[in-house]
């Protein structure tokens, strides 16, 4: 009996391993195809400006997110100021609000003909307009803006955890706070802090709605361009060839700086140090950062979108927009089902048959979230086209219906949903499943009696997380949906594809206000740990 359930557990864990990388090696591998016409127009007309766009935009949020997540992390860790918590709590809201989201607002408060610029010229008595955010310094700005909490989450964990070992060390040698900063804290803390800063470059590589808003030319609004607008499904997997080679090079650096990665033993001698209380200068200073990070990241935008979303809820909101709303819950649950399924048959087999071969799947099979999703879109229409044409029905069965679209999420998302549920297996023992064996009941009584209790925070976790990044996720939703299928979402990208902003802050503020559900528990889960 144990060896049929290890046989289907390999079997099935190989399924879901061999769908979630498959769209990815089939655009990989594409850059061996190579189309030599598609080439030489890609590389005289398009190319050029991609490559230094990107390398632009990468190396711009790569300066914002660290001067702003680092001395955030460091302020909230080592130093007690007024109002210190409730700064902590609205540091980490951005995660709350899609890219996308945020960059309609700026783009309709600053950019020349925005209701700020205009009161700006007026008030100022201005014969010109001022210059317009719609290029490289306010897209950087922007998604700086949006994926600090990356690098200041990480920043602080590891900050939190060094112990006061550290610190003494520095204070026995002479050393000033700074210095201490300098020599100390941030080397101690440099693999987590290029742990975020990779993270949130992969945000900035996947990013489609923020560029496209900003008119920046990315290899993402590239590819979106290649399939439907000059329906060259071949260009798009070229380009998206390239930029899954730039995805692998972050995914191999950011597991190595994981290996890095280690923790000051908290206990005696290791205790975390105690906040600093700061004087009346470094209060202002702290306060005024604090204040200035927390007003551009969250506050703007939310007030924004708030008072929009009042002034066109009784125009806007009709029989259509609720239809919107259901169609987003639908593809929302539709996903998180999929993903708990697989993501239990993985972490199960993983756990109880432990071996190199499950650990090489379980990674590979987490690759989809580093890849950006128009790639992921790409790949996954191949993927299921193949298949219906080897079938030969002549029907769009796959790729015509909520089967593409609930993929490619699937794929994109199943990362987060293996995370969580993995690391509760772990509390699963040998004893646990001992006493399974040996019991007389039915395998999912013993299922629901004995596991289920164990790994159910990692389930709600899961479901709870998946659910969100569903509800936001843009480019897979906008290129694999069935024609008709319209979303949250995708009424934002159609709004403001527009220009019409205040229309696009209804559906912005729902999804607003969903996503804050996970970023406070991520909030509270931080100060838990701190306070351990």
């Amino acid at each position: 009996m144990r060896t049929s359930i290890l046989s289907v557990s390999k079997f099935l864990s190989l399924i879901i391993g061999t769908i979630a990388i498959v769209p990815i090696i089939i655009i990989f591998t594409s850059f061996l195809d190579i189309d030599t016409n598609i080439w030489i127009h890609l590389k005289n007309y398009v190319l050029p400006e991609l490559i230094v766009n990107t390398v632009l935009l990468i190396l711009g949020v790569s300066l914002g997110t660290l001067c702003i997540g680092v001395p955030l992390a460091y302020l909230n860790s080592f130093f007690d100021f007024p109002a210190r918590k409730f700064f902590t709590f609205l540091a980490i809201l951005p995660l709350a609000i899609p890219a996308y989201i945020m960059a309609f607002v700026y783009i309709a408060l600053f950019d020349s003909t925005g209701t700020w610029s205009i009161f700006i010229k007026d008030f100022l008595n201005l014969s010109f307009f001022l210059p317009s955010i719609r290029n490289f310094w306010g897209v950087s700005f922007v998604l700086s803006l949006c994926f600090y909490p990356y690098v200041y989450l990480l920043a602080k964990n590891a900050f939190e955890n060094q112990g006061i070992r550290a610190i003494e060390v520095g204070q026995t040698m002479g050393l000033s706070s700074f210095s201490i900063l300098r020599k100390i804290t941030i080397p101690l803390a440099r693999s987590w802090i290029f742990s975020g800063l990779l993270l949130a470059l992969m945000e900035t590589l996947a990013d489609f709605g923020a560029v496209s808003i900003f008119n920046y030319s990315t290899f993402t609004t590239a590819i979106y361009r290649s399939w439907f607008g000059l329906y060259s499904l071949k260009s798009a997997e070229q380009l998206a060839s390239l930029l899954i080679i730039a995805v692998l090079f972050f995914v191999i650096l950011e597991r190595q700086l994981d290996k890095k990665k280690s923790y000051t033993t908290i206990g005696r001698g290791g205790a975390k140090p105690q906040r600093v209380k700061l004087k009346f200068f470094g209060t202002f200073l702290a306060l005024s950062f604090s204040f200035l990070v927390s007003f551009f990241s969250f506050l703007i935008p939310a007030t924004m979108i708030t008072k929009w979303a009042i002034e066109v809820f009784n125009k806007d909101f009709d029989e259509r927009y609720l239809g919107f709303i259901l169609n987003s819950i639908q593809i929302s649950i539709l996903t998180v089902a999929v993903l708990l399924i697989a993501g239990l048959i993985m972490a199960y087999a993983v756990r109880k048959y432990p071996g190199i071969i499950g650990a090489i799947i379980k990674n590979l099979s987490s690759l989809g979230y580093a890849v950006p999703g128009s790639v992921l879109a790409v790949g996954v229409f191949i993927f299921l086209n193949t298949i219906e044409t080897q079938i030969g029905t002549g029907q769009k069965i796959l790729t015509g219906g909520l089967v593409g679209l609930i993929t490619g999420l699937s794929i994109r998302f199943y990362s987060l949903c293996l995370a969580p549920l993995s690391t509760s297996f772990l509390r699963i023992t040998d004893s646990h499943f001992s006493v399974m064996s040996l019991s007389k009941n039915k395998k999912y009584k013993n299922f629901l009696n004995i596991i289920l209790p164990l790994i159910k925070p990692g389930i709600i976790s899961a479901a709870l997380i998946i659910f969100v990044e569903v509800l936001k996720e843009m480019p897979i939703t906008l290129m694999t949906r069935p024609f008709g299928k319209e979303t949250l979402a995708i009424r934002v990208f159609e709004m403001t594809s527009e220009g019409e902003w205040q229309r696009a802050a209804l559906p912005s503020l729902f999804l607003i206000l969903v996503s804050l559900i996970p970023t406070i528990l991520i909030h509270l889960q931080s100060e838990n740990n701190h306070d351990k």
